[in-house]
Order: C-alpha cells, then structure tokens, then sequence
C-alpha cells in the first residue's frame, strides 16, 4: 500500500529547452536555466559543444500555455546573444523547444534510466528491473519527480552522504531532506543508519513518488514523506540534505542552518561549479556554518558544511 497515489489529476505537460552551445557559455546558461525552469538540467558534453537541456512546465489553459511557448524563445533568444558576445568560439548558439508530455516523460525515463552504482555500497536499479546485487540497493521508480541517481548532483549528494556514515564517530540519526524528490537520499540517509528521516517537498508529484518509493523499499518505519513547508518543520536534525537550485537554496540558508543541531551536518547539492559554488559558500558560512567539503563532477558541485 502506498498512500500516497494522486488520482484525477489533469496530465502534465512541458516545455523542453534545448541549448547547443559552445563549451565556454555552457555553465552560465545552465545555471540561468536552472533558475528559469525552477528544476534541475541536463548537461551532455558533445566535444566542444555542450547541449543543455530544462524542462518548464506549462499551464493547463491552452491559451496561457501558448503564451509560454512563444515568450519562452524570445526571452531566452535574448539571452544567447549576450552569451554569443561573450564567447571566444565560433560555434553557433542553437536554441530548440518542443512539448513534452506526460506519457514521453514516462517513455523517456523508462528508456534511460538503468541500475547505477552511486557509492562505493549503494546501487540504485529501475522497480522494474530485478538486479541481482550483494549490495545496498533502492528501488526507484520516478514518476513525475527528479532524481533516479544518475544526475552528477544527486550522486555527488550521495557520496557525501555515504561518507558521512561510514566516518562520523556518532553518525547522523535524525535527518531532513529538502525537496526530496523521488525520496533518493533520504532513502539511502536510512539505508545507511537513519533511524528518523523527515522528507519533505512542495510538489505533490514529489511527494507521491517518495511515499510510492519509500514503501516499496520497506523503509516506512524510518522515512516520512510530507509536503509540509520549511518553515513550518520543527526541531534540530543531526543531517540536514538539499539537492535543489542554486537560488532557493541561498534563499533557505536561515532556515536550514537553524534546523541543524549543534555539532550537525548539511550537504547541498544541485550548484553549477564556479559562481554557484562560490556564492552558496559565502552565504551558509554567514550563516554561521564552517565549510568543510566540496565535491565536484562535471559542472557540478556539492557542499558540506558543519555547525559549531
């Protein structure tokens, strides 16, 4: 039993942006892409082009949603002539959109996600894929939700939170996860030794597919799945986790650096290598909190910081 279905519910859709770019504008168009869409994005290198790809949902209305298709281009058409000045190559900036529905989400992850390794212990495998594995392995099933594993964010999130476990004198036995997504880490936070794991996330699709996920690796007992706002979480947490944006992330620093408990651990992930980085280090060390780590992949960047 799930609990956590969600029925009646009009099909979503999408707006896919596809970026072809030279490899010296790549990071600063995913990290305006990442903003602009509020989700997390594809970078595929393509020798010295890089390919970045988003995902904007559209509006039910049809009329709203044609406003989005056509304001979509031109905004970011805008964009890439700013970048195009910018820039030393002389490969052509190409921008591509097109829908993407409900149903082409659900082909699209079936067809590409496949059983990955994410930690030296942990492998994560399709619910509809049986691998036979001596390790520690999770079940996922997306559904409408990011995070599988396979995005350089969610594997550097968790790498940390696996060494975390296997080094901490007195590992982390009430966790948080932030905009949990599919449930991943706060899976694995139990997997590892978590005895009291809130996830929480504000898109009701999230929250499904973690409930939906979390049940179908018996980890009810240790893993709680709510929609429940930040601001309304109480108490202190040994572990605090966020894979999200570099923009809400920056915005959370207050409250997540008051819901780690003396001596606690935060990882963030979902930040761009360069600024990104830079700028979520300064704000969480305002914040009160000591840098301890970062962890780099790709383009893509994961912080540890620990609290006093």
């Amino acid at each position: 039993m799930t609990g956590f279905a969600i029925t009646h519910r009009t099909p979503r859709r999408w707006l896919r942006i596809t970026l072809s770019v030279p490899a010296d504008a790549g990071e600063t168009l995913a990290a305006f892409l990442a903003a602009y869409t509020d989700t997390g994005v594809e970078l595929e290198e393509m020798g010295d082009v890089q390919k970045v790809t988003g995902y904007l949902e559209l509006p039910e209305d049809e009329e709203a949603a044609q406003a989005v298709r056509q304001e979509t281009p031109a905004r970011l058409q805008d964009l890439l002539s700013a970048a195009r000045d910018h820039s030393s190559s002389s490969i052509p900036f190409v921008l591509e959109t097109g829908d993407l529905e409900e149903e082409d989400w659900d082909r699209a992850w079936k067809q590409h996600f496949t059983a990955l390794q994410v930690t030296p212990r942990l492998m994560i495998t399709p619910s509809w894929e049986k691998t036979a594995s001596a390790m520690m392995t999770l079940e996922m099933d997306p559904g409408q939700a990011f995070g599988t594993g396979h995005h350089h964010s969610t594997q550097l999130a968790l790498q940390l939170i696996d060494e975390l476990f296997l080094t901490a004198t007195e590992p982390p036995m009430r966790v948080l996860d932030v905009g949990t997504g599919t449930g991943v880490l706060a899976m694995a936070a139990a997997l590892f030794g978590a005895r009291q794991v809130l996830a929480i996330d504000n898109d009701p699709d999230a929250v499904a597919a973690a409930g939906d996920n979390v049940s179908r690796n018996n980890l009810a007992a240790a893993v709680r799945v709510t929609d429940q706002d930040i601001m309304a979480v109480s108490g202190s947490f040994d572990l605090v986790v966020a894979n999200i944006t570099h923009d809400t992330l920056v915005g959370m620093a207050p409250a997540l650096s008051k819901l780690l408990s003396p001596g606690g651990t935060l990882i963030l992930a979902g930040i761009l290598i360069g600024d990104q980085e830079h700028s979520c280090r300064q704000t969480y060390t305002a914040a009160g909190l000591e840098h301890g780590k970062t962890m780099c992949q790709d383009q893509w960047a994961a912080l540890l910081f620990r609290k006093g």
